[in-house]
């Protein structure tokens, strides 16, 4: 069953990518993609692990690739009919890129916030060690206690009482969301004129310790793949057509694997060494996902009783309400899994888990077509129109969410990112900068709120 479900993944893939015009980012492409190298990771370890697939599996992979497939026909075909060819497209914009100035007073003054909450973060961690009975363990150990404790342990975290001080929230929002802003920014420079701020990749170096003092390899992620999401589309803008480029999809292909390598050079650094051999931890996140959805669905009854719609799918809009009524937090219900003594294989089990979880086969095609509807429709139009403000929004927030596409055959990234209220924080913390420091105003809908 697994070399079937490589076989559909492989024909989906070729499929998709020539009907987007071999464009190598499509979401229509990257969907089947990331499950086809699932796939292969299963096939890979059929040496020492002797894993069984079923059919339903096989089925629920197959319709989700065909939804991404008909969305992007869908699109393509509507495009056509309206005569939208993708040079005649570009020549309609009203603008070109150009070269967009920040204020340097401001990006010192972030740098300094910045170095702020690293204090704050390098301390707590320091003391939150302490209260555990580890103090004067290193500060990788430190991050991965309070990331364990975050994550895994939640009642224990709780008990301990010991948090970081309120107003850290509010300039850690802040912070993040001038960050991006200032990434976006420095690639559509370097792009425009090759020239690069120093203090503004100082705002971005920080911006990454920030991220790996909070513990995750996830936000680190995320910022690379927003940056070569950025990279790509606007060298498309730039060079006036929509003729995939061939040689910025081969750069893309090098950075990956590149980022691959620094994912398994990173594991000491953030305190997450491991006792099996590098190969089977490196399947534990690609490939063992796959394998775990299966078990999940022989073993369990679908879908599942629970105390409230969707709270697995829709946890964090849950986790932002329930406090604020008076009623305890939700926790995912992510156990474990071993195959045998020797080897574990994880917590997380694909997107569909959730969507299993909560809603059974019936959410599956239903949810499948929001992302795959959200993903392929907005790409179409980043790829097509460049507005007439210094920083597109909508290409800022796709590129912001495109790594929870590529994370979808690891958990359910893109239901929890979107109703994640940090986010929520954040895309308005950006757009409100971007108005205020480039437009001088706020503008709601057809409404303009003049500033200065």
């Amino acid at each position: 069953m697994i070399y079937l479900i490589m076989a559909s993944c492989l024909i989906f893939t070729l499929l998709n990518y020539k009907i987007s015009g071999n464009d190598l980012i499509n979401p229509s492409v990257v969907f089947p993609l990331i499950f086809l190298a699932q796939s292969i990771m299963c096939i890979l370890v059929g040496n020492y692990l002797d894993l069984t697939f079923h059919l339903e599996t096989f089925i629920i992979l197959l319709s989700s690739c065909f939804i991404f497939t008909a969305f992007t026909f869908w699109y393509y075909a509507k495009r056509q009919r309206n005569i939208l060819n993708e040079s005649k497209n570009i020549k309609k914009c009203s603008r070109k890129l150009r070269y967009i100035k920040l204020p340097q007073i401001l990006t010192i003054g972030f740098i300094i916030i910045f170095l702020f909450i690293l204090v704050l973060k390098y301390r707590y961690l320091t003391q939150l060690s302490a209260a555990v009975g580890q103090a004067g363990i290193p500060l990788s150990d430190r991050i991965s206690l309070y990331d364990n404790l975050v994550k895994f342990n939640q009642v224990r975290y709780q008990a301990i009482g010991l948090f970081l001080p309120g107003y850290h929230n509010l300039l850690n929002i802040l912070a993040v969301a001038y960050g991006y802003l200032t990434t976006y920014i420095v690639v559509n420079n370097f792009i425009v004129c090759k020239k690069i701020s120093f203090s503004q990749i100082i705002t971005i170096f920080l911006l990454m310790l920030n991220m790996y003092l909070g513990g995750s390899r996830s936000t680190i992620f995320r910022l690379i793949t927003f940056i070569a999401v950025l990279y790509y589309v606007l060298t498309l803008r730039k060079g006036n057509n929509f003729k995939i480029n061939r040689k910025i999809q081969g750069k893309l292909i090098f950075w990956g694997f590149i980022v691959l390598i620094l994912f398994i050079a990173t594991l000491e650094i953030f305190g997450r060494s491991t006792t099996t051999n590098l190969f089977h931890y490196l399947f534990i996140y690609t490939g063992a996902p796959l394998y775990n959805l299966d078990v999940f669905i022989q073993t369990h009854k679908l879908p599942i009783n629970q105390l409230y719609f969707g709270q697995q799918t829709f946890f964090g809009a849950y986790n932002f309400i329930l406090p604020r009524i008076g009623l305890p937090r939700y926790f995912l219900d992510l156990p474990f899994v071993r195959y045998s003594l020797e080897y574990g294989l994880g917590n997380v089990y694909t997107t569909f888990y959730q969507f299993l979880y909560d809603f059974g086969y019936s959410g599956i095609v239903p949810l499948i077509s929001i992302i795959a509807w959200y993903y392929t429709g907005t790409y179409t139009k980043v790829r097509e129109t460049i507005p007439e403000s210094a920083v597109d929004y909508r290409l800022l927030i796709f590129a912001f969410l495109f790594n929870d596409l590529i994370m979808l055959f690891f958990s359910n990234r893109f239901y929890e990112s979107v109703l994640n209220f940090s986010n929520v924080l954040i895309f308005a913390t950006i757009f409100l900068f971007s108005s205020l420091i480039f437009e001088k105003s706020v503008t709601f809908s057809r409404v303009r709120v003049k500033i200065f």
